[in-house]
């Protein structure tokens, strides 16, 4: 299977980036550079390509606070630290033949003391046949994707990518004081795969084993053989004792041959070594002899050769003698002309130079005061990067200033006021408040006071109202109650309508008819004023509706204000950041033009020593330096 290689990463609402990223990586080279200053979220991409594989991160992985009672997989925005959407990262990855997408996304967080740890995340890998694999599925598909077959059954991917493909600096310290040394030395042999040579020792060793084994059989069958040649030797011994009469001298007739050839050697300088023999009196003995003799011949042949061979080479020699001796004094004449020719090859770079040399140390001073000038714009940018800091740490504060205001239950006219205050104290950007703004603010917080106001005098109003309409309710019902009485008292009562009877309340003489009658109507009409009260609070009631409306519409225009001054100044925080990358920009081709300044000061340098070291040499130092010098490359 070919290399499987990140070809894009795309990061959404996780830890630093509240917006969607994403980076193409199909195009670049085997290394790949990402650069940026703090803050701009180089670790929490790296983290997002850690978690999107293995769903932990290695430094949260120790047990502590913050792992357990924080969140911070998810990325949070605004004062409430609300949590917008859950984090989500894409991994493509692959080759030409193959590609396959891993996405894993934040879950079960919420209610949660911390958003990190196991089940706090699924995960899903759709395969080049575009079949979607999920949760334990997926990882399985994955160390099939990525593992080599005969290491699928031993080790998990998730687990081994942390720990060795993302060499971090927190890994680098981890590595370095808190593990000890039998555990440092694990981590570097299960990484250059040491545990190999291991199984292979152990099974070197087995065949090791093995062998020996076989050795000791071999040995006990060697001695057995030694045993048996011993018996035979001895037979032999016997059998040449009984010959020793008829043998002879070999020894003696060795210590010839060998004088001969020595005498020989010695001659044609040869140096050979003639071996000793331990002479026997048999046959073999004699042909060992010859064998020595024939090589011995060989090696002289040889030497003669060699001696035509060089008798040759010096012939030759002989007759190119006259050549030779020839070149060797044109060589002896040339060597004379080394200084000279050295000599016209300074006068000659001098010349070339000269110009500029004359004009060198108005070059350099150019250059210093380049490099001067880029110094202090560099100085300038930097207070202008600090004020546009400044700017920004002001309206940031601004942000979450107004984010607190429209999360804040007070009264609307006391978040006006404490935002108009705020705009007031603070040093923002005079071209990020409108002109009209804090005068509209002013009209809306009195028009607000106003209608709260009165609305507190209104409802105040209403509730004295409902006071006095509870007390003649109250007055009512005796009133009515003691006239139903007084009426069911008459009418009990067998009396003509023109006799005069007495009023139970008063004990006044009235008509009977007439007393009926008076109570009757005072019946029908004793809750007039009952009536006009409710009439009234119904009055009140409506009008406090009116206001409450006229409030809503004013509260509703306040928040769209402070909505639309908190989108002004997030534009005006992208717009100064830009700023500020512009400036750094800058900074950094200052720095770098500067960089080339002391290369090229650097050069001039040396070419000035050289220079003038050469003018020196030949004393060129006068005014007529260039008719000098003219008459010495001439000569």
């Amino acid at each position: 299977m070919e290399d499987l290689q990140i070809l894009k990463v795309e990061i959404d609402h996780f830890r630093g980036f509240r917006e969607p990223r994403v980076f193409e990586l199909e195009e670049g080279t085997d290394l790949t550079i990402l650069s940026g200053s703090n803050g701009f979220g180089k670790t929490s991409f790296y983290d997002a390509v850690e978690w999107g594989f293995t769903g932990k991160l290695f430094r949260y992985e120790d047990p502590n606070e913050e792992k357990t009672k924080t969140h911070f997989i998810n990325h949070k925005f605004g004062a409430g630290k609300e949590v917008e959407k859950a984090a989500e990262v894409k991994i493509y990855f692959g080759n030409k033949k193959e590609k396959y997408i891993l996405k894993r996304q934040a879950n079960n967080y919420e209610n949660k003391a911390s958003d990190y740890g196991n089940y706090r995340s699924v995960v899903s890998l759709k395969g080049k046949d575009g079949q979607e694999y999920f949760e334990d599925d997926a990882m399985e598909k994955l160390n099939e994707i990525i593992l080599r077959e005969e290491w699928q059954d031993r080790i998990n991917f998730a687990d081994i990518f942390s720990d060795y493909h993302l060499l971090t600096q927190d890994k680098l310290n981890y590595f370095v004081s808190n593990l000890k040394g039998p555990r440092r030395w694990e981590q570097i042999s299960n990484l250059i795969g040491t545990h190999r040579f291991l199984n292979h020792q152990n099974d070197y060793q087995k065949l090791l084993n093995e062998m020996n084994f076989d050795l000791e059989a071999i040995d006990n069958e060697y001695n057995d053989l030694i045993s048996e040649r011993k018996t035979y030797s001895e037979l032999i011994d016997e059998q040449k004792e009984q010959e020793s009469d008829n043998s002879i001298n070999l020894n003696e007739y060795f210590k010839v041959v060998k004088n001969n050839l020595k005498e020989i050697s010695k001659k044609v300088s040869l140096d050979y070594n003639i071996p000793d023999f331990n002479a026997s009196n048999d046959l073999g003995f004699v042909k060992d002899i010859k064998e020595e003799i024939i090589n011995f011949k060989s090696s002289v042949k040889e030497k003669e050769n060699n001696a035509k061979r060089r008798l040759e080479n010096l012939n030759e020699l002989k007759v190119d003698s006259t050549d030779y001796l020839k070149k060797i004094n044109e060589f002896e004449e040339l060597k004379k002309l080394v200084p000279l020719l050295e000599e016209k090859r300074d006068l000659q770079y001098i010349k070339n130079n000269l110009s500029e040399y004359q004009d060198l140390s108005i070059r350099i001073k150019k250059l210093k005061t380049e490099k001067s000038e880029n110094k202090n714009d560099c100085s300038e940018l930097e207070e202008k990067k600090s004020e546009i800091k400044k700017d920004m740490d002001n309206l940031n504060e601004a942000v979450l200033f107004i984010i607190n205001r429209l999360n804040e239950e007070d009264k609307l006219s006391q978040r006006i006021s404490k935002l108009i205050i705020f705009l007031k104290s603070r040093k923002l950007p005079d071209y990020q408040i409108d002109k009209d703004l804090l005068g509209e603010l002013e009209n809306i917080k009195k028009e607000i006071s106003s209608k709260e106001k009165n609305l507190v005098r209104i409802k105040e109003n209403l509730l004295n109202l409902k006071n006095e309409l509870s007390k003649e309710n109250a007055l009512n019902d005796n009133l009515h109650q003691l006239l139903t009485d007084s009426l069911s008292f008459l009418n009990g009562r067998n009396i003509e309508d023109h006799q005069e009877v007495g009023c139970p309340v008063c004990d006044s003489q009235f008509k009977y008819k007439k007393i009926i009658s008076k109570i009757n109507d005072k019946i029908n009409s004793g809750n007039g004023a009952v009536t006009k009260l409710r009439a009234d609070i119904q009055e009140l009631t409506d009008k406090i509706n009116e206001e409450e409306e006229d409030v809503k519409f004013l509260e509703a225009n306040t928040l769209n204000l402070f909505k639309d001054l908190l989108s002004d100044i997030e534009k005006e925080i992208d717009v100064k950041n830009s700023q500020a990358e512009e400036i750094t920009n800058k900074i950094n081709r200052k720095i770098s033009r500067n960089n080339e300044i002391d290369e090229k000061i650097k050069a001039l340098d040396q070419m000035n020593k050289k220079l003038s070291d050469l003018i020196s040499k030949y004393k060129l130092e006068d005014n007529n330096i260039h008719k000098n010098l003219s008459i010495r490359i001439k000569k």
